[in-house]
């Protein structure tokens, strides 16, 4: 099975570590399309799309399309596809029911990524991360507690720093303004780390418990007995925000109340956030949507939703290639443009950053995975490439050392 991760923006990278992990874990593939350049977070993406053309090759690659939140428009005439929704958080919060029936009448089936949001009635599709442990860094010298708020009202970041930040002995890492691989470099530095106090916990608590470390966190009484249903135990050591500092002393000071916050986040991780885990959870989800009949995305995107390796896409038909000897089948390469207006993207290997598909066929091969109908070929007496089917587009290739 071919799953296409779809979304405009993939808060939080979901989309791209769902599609990860399946690919990883399973027998089947799957790949994350991103509409939106990203903020300065800079969660990965497999491919990025500005028009909905470029959609059109992976769109017609996959069997099940998995949305996040929103889903980017998708050339006009294309058929539909059986689809997953997974609703992240803020979006579906304001109106719960008019998701919900979009889901029914458009044949979809509806999911949400956390455990609050199941009090309107979808099922939870849990959210994953890899295991993080190659970020762990801690100083044997000092006790950090790390806290990472895209919000800093929706975290009670203000009221946090007030608490902790001239507590002694304790050292306050307030992350803000970095992109995804500083900010768990820094979150790998952390003993603890305080996630919010209202909601539920969320993608910062995972990746915690995926360093093993306790989460601090909080919710209001319904939803953390959706969490004793669904999980068995919390997972997070609870802390109302008014007890913050006593519990950051005591996470600090007894040693058995410290291991058994590490305990029950690194079961919860393991039992229900896994890579493996999760990529089950949503091969079950494809399966319903196999069984459905979906409306196309495109007659969707009109109403009121607009409020470890690539998989390979649609076969190219074989073409002569040239000898690539001179700068080998491995390492970096940088894609430099001559014409067109696309810029520069350095790719490694078979995985791809963000447009472009870098394939060992000895000899290799490039293919633009933004439009599945060009092939970008070397010419090994100036250097360049050209596509074919939509025009050429010249472009310089140079070997990293």
């Amino acid at each position: 099975m071919n799953i296409l991760q779809l979304s405009v923006n993939d808060f939080g990278g979901c989309g791209y570590y769902l599609a990860e992990a399946i690919t990883a874990m399973t027998k089947h593939k799957s790949v994350l399309v991103r509409q939106s350049a990203g903020s300065y977070i800079r969660y990965p993406a497999h491919i990025m799309i500005e028009k909905p053309d470029d959609l059109l090759g992976a769109y017609e690659w996959a069997d099940v399309v998995h949305v996040h939140d929103v889903a980017p428009k998708v050339p006009a005439g294309v058929k539909p596809k059986p689809t997953v929704v997974t609703y992240h958080g803020s979006m579906y919060r304001k109106n719960p029911k008019l998701y919900n029936d979009f889901c029914t009448s458009h044949g979809w089936v509806g999911t949400v990524a956390t455990l609050d949001l199941t009090m309107h009635g979808l099922p939870w599709m849990p959210d994953t991360r890899p295991d993080l442990g190659r970020y762990v860094n801690r100083p044997t010298d000092r006790f950090i507690v790390a806290h990472a708020p895209t919000s800093r009202k929706v975290k009670d970041t203000d009221t946090v720093i007030e608490l902790l930040d001239s507590l002694d002995g304790i050292v306050l890492d307030v992350i803000e303004g970095v992109d995804n691989e500083n900010c768990l470099r820094r979150k790998g530095r952390a003993s603890i780390y305080v996630d919010q106090f209202c909601l539920c916990y969320g993608l910062n608590s995972i990746e915690a418990w995926a360093m093993g470390m306790p989460a601090i966190a909080n919710a209001e009484k319904p939803t953390i007995q959706r969490i004793l249903d669904a999980i068995g135990f919390l997972p997070f050591v609870r802390c109302p925000l008014t007890d913050l500092r006593e519990v950051v002393l005591k996470l600090r000071d007894d040693l058995k109340f410290y291991r058994d916050g590490v305990t029950r986040g690194r079961q919860c991780y393991e039992e229900f956030h896994s890579p493996a885990i999760a990529a089950q959870k949503a091969l079950a989800y494809y399966e319903q949507a196999l069984e459905l009949r979906a409306v196309p995305l495109a007659e969707a995107a009109a109403t009121e939703m607009r409020s470890a390796a690539l998989p390979t896409l649609p076969t190219m038909p074989k073409r002569k290639h040239h000898d690539l000897s001179d700068i080998g089948t491995e390492g970096l390469v940088k894609i430099r443009y001559v014409g067109g207006n696309w810029g520069g993207e350095t790719v490694q290997g078979a995985i791809t950053q963000a447009r472009y598909q870098f394939t060992v066929d000895n000899p290799v091969r490039y293919m633009d995975a933004r439009d599945a109908k060009m092939l970008l070929e070397w010419d090994g007496s100036n250097k360049r490439k050209s596509g074919t089917h939509r025009g050429k587009r010249n472009f310089v290739l140079e070997k990293e050392k």
